[in-house]
């Protein structure tokens, strides 16, 4: 079963091209040498051949190394090089970023998670984020699986039945252009993939322009999960959301990704804003010591984020820019005006489909 669908990830791909073309030179060489002709002329004309041949298995050489680097940048898995043609992914900002670069005919699973955009939720499901139903998987017979970073259980599990797997770099707001830039290489998006990449990268220097225009820097609790308190440690892309959007983050010093926060040390470092999760809302912890007793709840700057299908800024996706927007607006209100103005040149020229703009005027206003 693990042999119908495993990739070829031997170098015979790579080698077939020079192959061919030896294979023609001794022909033409036989056919030469088989009548008669003209010693020198021979010569000549066979060093001209093999210069030829020569820039043929040079250009064919670094086509496919630029292709081999390509797939390998994905945490080092080597994959076959080529345009894929069935790709699953099992993770939810994966296959948004698929669908943004137009991929989305290529995508034939998806996990119970990836919810965005709705046509999402119609692809054949084929696990969750920590699961995965071989079955079903060995069925589609994938070219690759796309997972990000906390999935490598996962990814040894698909690796052992013979499965190519690329796991996305998602630990950085950086990372998102790269990402797209890998997934339209991969699947022959490269042309749409390259503008959406490039539009992104400019829209977070705009934003970092504005935030950056002034001194104020309030201090943030981005809570993840409320019970057991969760925040966001510098190995998490909201870290750098949260010094993208004009604010420093609390647990900067915190090396992992999602680490455990107690509440005396919430009160030690006493934040000036927090950040809550929509599943908080309605509780009644928040309104007891020792959180009120922070700056961030006596002053009313206590806020959450949407329900999780409008929070765009928990996924690092296209749409993060949509998040990022609302929560600089509530770290600086004083900037309130440019912001708008960038959102809205945002909102147009990277979430032009109709669902990302719904969005804009929906879910992050409430």
């Amino acid at each position: 079963m693990a042999e119908e669908v495993r990739p070829d990830v031997s170098l015979s791909q790579g080698e077939l091209p020079a192959g061919n073309a030896r294979d023609r030179h001794v022909l033409l060489s036989s056919k030469m040498l088989s009548g008669p002709a003209n010693l020198f002329s021979l010569m000549c004309l066979g060093s001209r051949i093999k210069t030829l041949i020569s820039c043929v298995l040079l250009g064919v050489f670094l086509t496919f190394a630029v292709s081999w680097r390509l797939a390998k940048s994905a945490h080092g898995k080597t994959c076959p090089p080529g345009i894929l043609h069935r790709i699953v992914s099992l993770a939810p900002s994966n296959t948004e970023l698929i669908y943004a670069i137009g991929a989305q005919d290529k995508l034939v699973g998806v996990s119970t998670m990836c919810d965005y955009p709705a046509a999402a939720k119609l692809k054949e499901k084929v696990g969750s984020f920590i699961s995965i139903n071989l079955e079903r998987l060995c069925r589609l017979a994938p070219e690759a699986i796309f997972l990000v970073s906390g999935q490598e259980a996962l990814a040894s599990i698909l690796k052992k039945q013979g499965f190519a797997v690329y796991i996305l770099n998602n630990e950085k707001l950086a990372s998102i252009p790269d990402n797209i830039r890998l997934l339209g290489a991969l699947t022959g998006c490269e042309g749409k993939a390259a503008q959406l990449a490039g539009d992104f990268r400019q829209a977070m220097e705009e934003l970092t322009g504005i935030t950056g225009s002034t001194a104020e820097r309030p201090r943030v609790f981005f809570c993840v999960w409320p019970s057991p308190l969760l925040t966001a440690g510098a190995g998490s892309f909201l870290d750098g959301a949260v010094t993208v959007a004009g604010g420093i983050n609390i647990a900067s010093d915190l090396k992992s990704s999602y680490p455990h926060f107690n509440e005396e040390r919430l009160l030690l470092l006493h934040p000036d804003v927090v950040i809550m999760p929509p599943e908080a809302r309605g509780q009644s912890f928040w309104h007891q010591a020792p959180w009120t007793n922070l700056a961030a709840v006596k002053n009313d700057r206590l806020y959450f984020l949407p329900c999780q299908v409008n929070d765009s800024l928990s996924r690092p996706t296209v749409r993060v820019l949509d998040g990022l927007w609302w929560l600089a607006a509530r770290l600086h209100p004083e900037l309130s005006g440019r912001l708008e103005r960038w959102h809205a040149r945002v909102a147009y020229r990277l979430l032009a489909d109709n669902e990302s703009r719904r969005e804009c005027a929906g879910g992050w206003r409430r």
